[in-house]
Order: structure tokens, then C-alpha cells, then sequence
């Protein structure tokens, strides 16, 4: 048998053996092991009420199957959800209808469906506190993939990441030089393809034509939106602010008391400009009651618009986008709990409205101009797909509920940020793996 205190150094200090990257490492993958689940469905992603009684209980029978089969139980606590949506269909669901019902599906049984547990992979999908969505249409095939972890350890493995970045393991390395410490501050370009081609336009007219200087004016304007929406992704580091800043991510700094509560609202100074960022969405906090309902939906559509208008360089929108959300739960009386998904289902039909995102990169162009015989069959479908079914709609989004902290006062809100929705598109989760995956690699 293993000597458990040859693990520790030569002193056996079994705290700064914790320190090390090995053993860090080490706590990552034993919660991966314990609170990690992923689950595959091979179905047609389909709204409730078009998904017939006996889709929705084979659905369930197949998470049960694999569950089993991996000897996995229902999370009774908070939980961290992605989800993966892909559709086939010519008449798909809205993303947020076929969300709807997925995450019922995921949660608890149906009355017949003779399994007798609490719930599946949750019991109530007001557990999932980080939701992260992709949705994509016209693909070869369908299904329904998602992984899920309680978000304590979703939380444990965001500050190790950060650790990392921050280069805390640096000296227990002999090379760490291709870390990328800017992960999440990607070099962005100037927006200034579209005004430098404008400023030229008789110029560009004269030398190639009309329609030339048109599609050179829409290939611009494609640049500067990608440019514009790589600054709305939520990295690592400012996810790491955000919760410590509602007191439920710590520096490990026990030992010393103040200098833990001096970062704390370090965090929190920070956080507000995170949140309230300029070139983020500001939306009144979600309605608590039904009278308020009919304001939200009023301010929501003022606030989308004034945006809209604030940064022409997104209009007309010509590439795929996604939100990333910032939700923190109003002050009201104790209790108060609203789904993700539904709050999703109140933002995204009014941005569908306004801002007319394309679901796909070739909604952009009227492919109707050419002849069919020079589109490959694959582009024929995803043209005829983004023509006649789902016009518009986001590529997916993410949602974090930042929970109150015990000291705070102030109401709640929702902060919505645009970010690009397909290509180099990755979620908070899968940068928080790239990096702890990156230092394993070195061990």
C-alpha cells in the first residue's frame, strides 16, 4: 500500500504539498471524477408541447440508462450546466423553447414515467446556477448533449485556473513559458475597416465597381463586429472577481483575515465596473411580481434599442453572436428563486426582435443571386434553413446567477454582454479546462 505521507514533501507538510501543482492538479481531477456527468441523447431537439408523451419518457429512460451505467445520482445542490443543442429539423425550435424542455427533461420524472427517483440529474432545474447554451441549426446530426458538475466545484476549478494565470505555480515548473497569461485579453484590432473603406468609397467605386465596393463595404463591417464582440466575452479572471466580490470565491487567505476582506471589496469596486461595463446591456431587474411584468418588457425593449443605436457598427448585424448575462436576484423577501432559463425566455425574444441576429454565417448573404449548381449541397440547406425557418436568433448564451452577499444592500439587475457567437467562441467552462489542462500537460 501507497505511503500516504510519501505524497507530501520531505518534511511532510501536507499544506505545502497543497500548494504545489501536482497536488492541485490532483483535487481537480478527483472532482472531476466524483461531481462531473456528461449525458448524450440522439434526438431531435423539439419544444414541449411538440415533443409527443412517449419522446419525452424515452428521453428520460436514456438519462436514467446512463446514469446508472456510470453510477451517478441526482445534485441536491447548486449545479453548473452546459448544454449543446443541435437540430436538423427545417421547422426547429427557438432556443429557448427547445431549452425550456430539455432542462425539464434533465430534471424530474415525469408522473408516467415509472422512474421512481427524485430527479435525474437534478430535481429542480432552480439548482443550476451557471447555464451555458449552444445552439446550432442545420447540422448533419442531431442530438442533445450536456455536462454538468455541482458549482462548488465549478468554483474550486475557476479559482484554480486563475491561480494559474495569475502564475502562482510558475516556480514548481522548469518551463512555463508558452502559458498564455493574456488568455483572456485577446489583442483586439481597431474598428476602423469600415470608416477607412467609406472614407474611400468613390475611390473604391471607380476602380471596382459598384457591387464590389458593396460586398468589400459588408466584408468590413464583419470585421469590426468581431472585433467589437471579442470584448464581450466573460474571462476567467473576471468571473473570478464577480464571485468573489458576492463572497463566494475566497483567496484562500485565511490566515490573514483583513487582507482577505481588503480583497474582497477590491472585488467588489471591481466587479460594479464589470457589470455596468459601457458596452454592456443594462436591463432592470427581473419582475418579482406579475404588475411588474408588463415595465420590464417595456424598459428591456428601450434599453435594447438605445444600444442598438449607441453602436451603429452593429447594424445590420452579419455574424453570429452570443449573450453572456449577469444575473443577480432582486432584494425581495427570502425564497425568491427564478429559473435561468426563464429568464432567458424573457430577454431573448426582445433582442431577437431588435437586433435581427443571423443564426448562422451564411444568413448574412442573399444566396439567392447564385445559380444553384455552384452551392455545394451543404450550403443549399443552411441557406434554405436561415431562409425559411429560424430568421433570427442567437448561437447561444451564458448565464451567471451571482449570488447576494450577506453585506449588500443594493437591488439586483441583469447585464447583458454580446459576444461572437461561432467560430473561437468558447464558453467560461471550457477556458477554465484549457487552462488547467495546459498545466497538467506540464506535469
Amino acid at each position: 500500500m501507497m505511503n500516504f505521507r510519501s505524497l507530501f514533501d520531505s518534511s511532510g507538510s501536507k499544506s505545502e504539498f497543497l500548494k504545489t501543482p501536482k497536488a492541485q492538479i490532483g483535487r481537480h481531477q478527483w472532482r472531476r471524477f466524483r461531481g462531473w456527468g456528461y449525458y448524450d441523447i440522439a434526438e431531435e431537439p423539439k419544444s414541449k408541447r411538440a415533443m409527443r408523451m412517449a419522446e419525452k419518457i424515452s428521453f428520460q429512460t436514456t438519462i436514467l440508462g446512463q446514469m446508472k451505467e456510470r453510477c451517478k445520482r441526482s445534485f441536491r445542490g447548486s449545479v453548473a450546466a452546459e448544454v449543446w443543442i443541435n437540430t436538423t429539423s427545417p421547422n426547429p425550435p427557438h432556443i429557448h423553447t427547445a431549452t425550456k424542455n430539455i432542462l425539464d427533461l434533465f430534471g424530474k420524472p415525469l408522473r408516467d414515467s415509472g422512474i421512481t427517483r427524485k430527479g435525474l440529474v437534478y430535481q429542480d432545474d432552480r439548482q443550476i446556477k451557471y447555464l451555458a447554451i449552444s445552439y446550432s441549426l442545420g447540422g448533419k446530426e442531431s442530438g442533445i448533449s450536456g455536462q454538468f458538475m455541482p458549482m462548488g466545484y465549478f468554483l474550486q476549478d475557476l479559482k484554480l485556473a486563475e491561480e494559474i494565470l495569475s502564475g502562482n505555480y510558475n516556480e514548481y515548473i522548469d518551463d512555463y513559458s508558452s502559458f498564455r497569461l493574456d488568455f483572456d485579453d485577446d489583442n483586439l484590432d481597431e474598428f476602423s475597416h469600415l470608416s477607412s473603406i467609406k472614407s474611400d468609397k468613390d475611390y473604391y467605386i471607380k476602380s471596382l465597381g459598384k457591387d464590389a465596393y458593396d460586398n468589400l463595404v459588408k466584408y468590413s463591417r464583419m470585421q469590426d463586429q468581431n472585433a467589437f464582440l471579442r470584448q464581450g466575452e466573460l474571462g476567467i479572471r473576471e468571473a473570478s472577481i464577480l464571485y468573489r466580490a458576492s463572497g463566494t470565491l475566497h483567496r484562500g487567505l485565511g490566515t490573514f483575515p483583513n487582507l482577505e476582506q481588503f480583497v474582497q471589496k477590491y472585488s467588489a469596486e471591481l466587479a460594479k465596473w464589470i457589470v455596468h461595463s459601457p458596452i454592456k446591456i443594462q436591463l432592470p431587474t427581473v419582475p418579482v411580481s406579475e404588475g411588474e411584468s408588463k415595465n420590464f418588457r417595456e424598459e428591456a425593449k428601450e434599453s435594447m434599442h438605445a444600444y442598438r443605436e449607441k453602436f451603429s457598427t452593429l447594424m445590420p448585424l452579419l455574424v453570429p453572436v452570443k449573450l453572456v448575462v449577469l444575473y443577480k436576484p432582486p432584494l425581495t423577501t427570502r425564497g425568491f428563486s427564478k429559473d435561468l432559463d426563464n429568464i432567458m425566455r424573457l430577454i431573448l425574444p426582445f433582442f431577437h426582435e431588435e437586433f435581427k441576429p443571423p443564426p448562422m454565417n451564411f444568413s448574412f448573404s442573399d444566396l439567392s443571386i447564385w445559380d444553384d449548381q455552384k452551392l455545394d449541397n451543404e450550403v443549399k440547406v443552411l441557406r434554405d434553413l436561415a431562409l425559411k425557418s429560424v430568421r433570427h436568433s442567437v448561437s447561444g448564451y451564458e448565464i451567471l446567477e451571482l449570488p447576494r452577499h450577506p453585506d449588500g444592500s443594493g437591488d439586483g439587475f441583469i447585464s447583458i454582454g454580446l459576444a461572437g457567437g461561432l467560430h473561437g467562441s468558447t464558453t467560461l467552462w471550457s477556458k477554465v479546462n484549457k487552462v488547467i489542462s495546459e498545466l497538467k500537460e506540464k506535469l
